[in-house]
């Protein structure tokens, strides 16, 4: 069955206190948690376990972790971002979060979106191990070059990681002229997350797509919080799940 979660993109000045609790009252079994923006709730900023009992406490759980790291096809970027990523899955263990989030790759000069794949495969490999060690998964986010299913899902299928999967972001898609009705099916279960952001996109049909390969794992909505109660009740029926 489907989780709900919602994004701390729109109440970057809540602190931990106030998103459990929020989250609590509308309903919600989840939030995601964005790092590195500097927000009152970056869990990279906060002690990981005063936060993981604030949510314990609450009932509620830290359903991502997300980040905007890419691969940018530089030796000394990457090696870093690869470090960045490592503490993050470590993070979330910590925090007894199973999501990392991460965006997909810069694509060079004259390269083929076919090797820029290749490339983004092999920095992802060793990261799955690690996240497989600590039983997390990354989430590769439809975000920057392969943006609708096709692309994203050669690149997953080449690499074969069970701790990989498309963090799916249904707007992105959309943006790039595809429908919920090909990206959902094309994907089927290599969608580890979904991401939805409310009166964009053919959200409705995306959750009934979703509905239909049977994903069972979180949605995260990205809305205002007075509009956080109203897309919670929305997107439940729209997947099909009760209170």
């Amino acid at each position: 069955m489907m989780k709900f979660a919602f994004s701390t993109s729109l109440c970057p000045q809540w602190d931990m206190e106030t998103l459990a609790g929020r989250a609590r009252e509308l309903g919600y079994e989840g939030v995601e948690l964005i790092a590195g923006r500097g927000f009152a709730n970056d869990p990279e900023l906060t002690d990981p376990q005063k936060t993981g009992g604030i949510f314990q406490s609450a009932g509620v759980k830290v359903a991502c972790l997300a980040s905007d790291v890419a691969l940018m096809q530089d030796a000394k970027a990457d090696t870093a971002a690869a470090g960045r990523v490592g503490r993050l899955i470590d993070l979330a263990a910590r925090l007894q979060c199973r999501g990392v989030k991460i965006r997909d790759v810069h694509v060079l000069p004259r390269q083929s979106l076919s090797a820029a794949g290749m490339a983004l495969g092999d920095w992802l490999a060793k990261l799955g191990d690690a996240a497989a060690e600590k039983g997390t998964v990354l989430g590769v986010e439809n975000a920057i070059t392969f943006r609708t299913a096709g692309g994203l899902w050669t690149l997953l299928e080449r690499l074969g990681h069970s701790a990989v999967g498309a963090a799916w972001d249904v707007h992105s898609a959309d943006g790039a002229g595809e429908s919920p009705w090909t990206s959902v099916p094309t994907l089927n279960s290599r969608i580890v997350y979904a991401t939805v952001k409310e009166g964009k996109a053919d959200v409705r049909g995306f959750m009934e797509r979703l509905r239909g390969i049977g994903y069972a794992g979180w949605v995260t909505v990205h809305a205002p919080p007075d509009q956080l109660a109203d897309s919670l009740t929305r997107l439940r029926g729209w997947g099909g799940v009760g209170k």
